[in-house]
């Protein structure tokens, strides 16, 4: 009996070879590798739908960012925020792991901003910090990015998001309205200057 070559592509390959670090990590009890191995697979995952499905919507392109890329984004972007300083803008990382979406890709994540649209505003009920909180936690969970911030700005009394792009661009999201703003610019009677707030990822 002769065997014929099989060509497996590369997408289906990684998710394969990711599944089973995720099995091998799991077994042997090493909870970090673990983790490590799961992000490693949901990361194929999304490249295999992209680019074998092109299904570019549900998973956009981008990249990972060391953490220090990170910083040096919103550094570069924040007027007197420095990460080993005392500044008046508070920024919480919370994930180990930075994925951001390409400058190319942002379209795809305001289609969640249009879901929230169609959700009525109710003061203090369902109101700002409401609407990017929700924002905030969708895109990492359908879009699988998580440089997408929830940001409470005193300076401005509103609450709205950040989102650092895989090239280091930072762009304000209005999810009330799913908008992009520039920081600094007026919308609606609000200006999102962020010159005092917190920012956490």
């Amino acid at each position: 009996m002769a065997f014929e070559s099989i060509t497996i592509p590369t997408a289906v390959a990684s998710l394969a070879a990711a599944a089973l670090a995720v099995l091998v990590a799991y077994l042997r009890g090493r909870t970090k590798k673990a983790r490590n191995a799961i992000i490693d697979l949901e990361t194929a995952f999304r490249e295999f739908i992209r680019e074998e499905l092109d299904l570019v919507g549900v998973s956009p392109a981008q990249a990972e960012l060391s953490r220090a890329e990170l910083e040096s984004a919103l550094t570069s972007a924040l007027d007197g925020y420095h990460p080993t300083e005392d500044s008046p803008v508070d920024v919480r990382v919370w994930d180990g792991r930075h994925f951001a979406p390409a400058p190319e890709a942002l379209d795809s994540l305001a289609t969640i901003g249009r879901v929230l649209e169609t959700m009525p505003y109710r003061p203090a009920r369902f109101d700002c910090e409401n609407f990017a909180g929700f924002y905030w936690s969708f895109a990492p969970l359908i879009f699988g990015v998580n440089t997408v911030a929830l940001v409470n700005d005193t300076s401005a009394g509103h609450a709205y998001n950040l989102i650092v792009d895989a090239e280091g661009g930072i762009h304000v999201y209005e999810p009330q309205d799913a908008v992009f703003l520039e920081l600094g610019e007026t919308y609606n009677d609000v200006t999102y200057s962020l010159a005092h707030g917190e920012v956490t990822f």
